[in-house]
């Protein structure tokens, strides 16, 4: 199976030889091709990387990192569909292309494309060691069928989406409690296990009282002490504007648009570059650090 792209975004890809004619054949879509589209999408529409300095550059590292982590995959003995990665990557593209500089866009379609040989009721460790259409259980590690109808889980339980009791929620891998959020004013952070009480949007528990979040100027001891467009510098103690891209940073928690490039120690006072802020596109082209 092989997927062309419609008009100037074929040729892209099809080179010269294969615009302003008929092409025989289009050559299969692959991981560079997504990388090449995400790239120059990504400086065109000015955001910084912390890995990259143009876009020939992040086209060729995340290319060739997609592409070797297939090649690895399947060297493990697990099975690449490879027409179902094609499938994959035109729906990327199309997303990438539709979304352009913008926050908006509808998610792609996603299907299985990597899957193992071990059937129902055999051992597993992850996901990928199962046959198609088959997961691994996390709590008997054995491959099961996710749609086979089990009974409903209680507190505490390990589970997947949709496995618990009523009047429960899967929340990070367990069957939990979910309470209504406290108002400001209300007592928190006397959760009994597997039971939630946050305190409301807008709000941060406060030495076991729900408070409002901290405005700009104001006071704060911690990330979760100032409203959500602001960040708590822990050089004044008060609530501070996060850092736009090319601003100096050192590491503290939300301090920065996007992340503090060059610093790995929160606040130890090394000098950093805010940069990767901006629209999502500028986050997915980050999102995978490259070998060194």
């Amino acid at each position: 199976m092989r997927f062309a792209l419609p008009g100037p975004i074929a040729c892209m890809f099809i080179g010269a030889a294969g615009c302003g004619g008929q092409a025989d054949e289009v050559a299969p879509l692959s991981s560079h091709d997504v990388a090449r589209v995400l790239c120059e999408q990504a400086f065109a529409c000015g955001c910084q990387s912390q890995y990259y300095s143009s876009a020939e550059e992040c086209t060729e590292r995340l290319g060739d990192m997609g592409e070797g982590g297939y090649q690895r995959w399947e060297e493990s003995g697990l099975t690449v569909d490879r027409d179902c990665l094609e499938r994959q990557f035109a729906h990327q593209i199309a997303s990438i292309t539709e979304r352009g500089c913008s926050r908006d866009g509808a998610p792609y379609p996603h299907e299985q494309c990597l899957y193992g040989s071990m059937g129902l009721g055999e051992p597993c460790g992850v996901g990928l060691d199962c046959e198609l259409g088959l997961s691994c259980d996390w709590d008997t590690a054995v491959c099961i069928d996710p749609n086979a109808p089990v009974p409903p889980k209680s507190l505490g339980e390990r589970c997947l989406s949709g496995q618990c009791e009523d009047q429960l929620e899967c929340w990070e891998g367990h069957c939990m409690a979910m309470s209504p959020p406290r108002e400001v004013g209300e007592a928190c952070g006397d959760c009994e296990e597997f039971t939630s009480c946050w305190c409301t949007s807008g709000a941060f528990c406060d030495d076991r009282v729900c408070a409002a979040r901290r405005t700009l100027e104001e006071q704060c001891s911690s990330y979760l002490s100032c409203k959500a467009s602001l960040h708590c510098d822990v050089n004044t103690g008060r609530c501070a504007e996060r850092r736009e891209n090319g601003e100096a940073c050192d590491g503290q928690p939300y301090q920065c648009e996007g992340f503090c490039d060059s610093v790995e120690v929160p606040s130890s006072g090394s000098a950093g570059v805010c940069s990767g802020g901006g629209p999502p596109v500028c986050g997915e082209m980050d999102s995978i650090r490259p070998p060194d």
